[in-house]
């Protein structure tokens, strides 16, 4: 979704190109209505095409080894488990996240 910002710069632009287009169309002799609506639609058509998709990624940067919010050890294991390790459903969980990463 665009801005309110973005919203007001589209629509200032396209009331200064549907003026302009207007006087252009008076000097040069043609139905004002018409060529203004083809330069408005050009123009909004460009606006409206040009996208683009943004890419992230995310990583922990926990100098520490406890979270700040549980206290818990990272490595640690879920509450079901007595051990950490393979068998820990967390774990395989954790392992499946990785390899759809990947």
């Amino acid at each position: 979704m665009l801005s309110s910002s973005l919203l007001y710069l589209y629509y200032f632009h396209l009331s200064v190109v549907l003026h302009f287009s207007k006087d252009i169309a008076r000097i040069l002799g043609l139905n004002k209505n018409i060529f203004s609506l083809s330069i408005v639609l050009h123009l909004w058509k460009y606006l409206w095409e040009n996208r683009w998709h943004a890419v992230a990624s995310w990583t922990w940067d926990a100098q520490d080894e406890t979270c700040g919010i549980c206290r818990m050890a990272f490595d640690g294991c879920c509450p079901d488990c007595k051990l950490p390790g393979d068998d820990c459903p967390l774990s395989k969980q954790l392992q499946l996240v990785n390899l759809m990463m990947a």
